[in-house]
């Protein structure tokens, strides 16, 4: 790709950092500095902030149901993933803890390590294996992944039939199959 085929789609954001598309309204969200929450029409790059969160925003997911989950610096939180029961788990870099939020806005600590050790600085989540009920993360204070069983179950990620590098075939560059 050249350099010539990158444009700006909106300027004028405070430090966006995350994005996160609505598939269901057809809206980019986008996080500020500043705790913005920004929404962005793809097709004319206007943008309204919609909501403001307490730190700055460090990652957003939009859920199945078009739900907003913000990650800012003030709760720590960075990670997402969804459930099967329709509420995100999230880890908190500090104080060291993965959170579950059921559908009924009830947050649970699903696990805390208050000496950072196994649980040190958890950065991203994902649900594993063939049940999806166990939740690795990743660790930056250790420097390692760390493995949970859950009560949870990970929705089914989608994947479409073929990923490739953008590489014609047989150029010696990487092509990748998950079907």
């Amino acid at each position: 790709m050249d350099v010539t085929q990158i444009e700006v789609l909106v300027d004028g954001l405070d430090h966006p950092e995350g994005v996160a598309y609505d598939h269901l309204r057809g809206v980019l969200y986008a996080g500020g500095e500043d705790g913005q929450v920004y929404a962005v029409d793809v097709e004319n790059g206007s943008f309204a902030e919609i909501a403001r969160t307490p730190g700055f925003v460090l990652g957003l997911a939009v859920d199945g149901a078009g739900r907003i989950v913000v990650c800012d610096s003030v709760d720590g939180a960075i990670g997402i993933a969804f459930t099967e029961e329709a509420g995100p788990v999230t880890s908190c870099y500090r104080p060291d803890r993965i959170y579950y939020l059921d559908p009924d806005g009830a947050l649970e600590i699903i696990a805390e390590d208050p000496e950072g050790t196994l649980l040190a600085a958890p950065t991203n989540v994902a649900f594993v294996g063939a049940g999806r009920r166990t939740l690795v993360s990743a660790n930056l204070g250790r420097w390692h992944l760390t493995r949970l069983e859950t009560d949870v179950t990970g929705v089914v990620p989608h994947a479409p039939a073929t990923w490739a590098v953008d590489a014609p075939a047989g150029s010696g560059n990487a092509v990748w199959s998950a079907g």
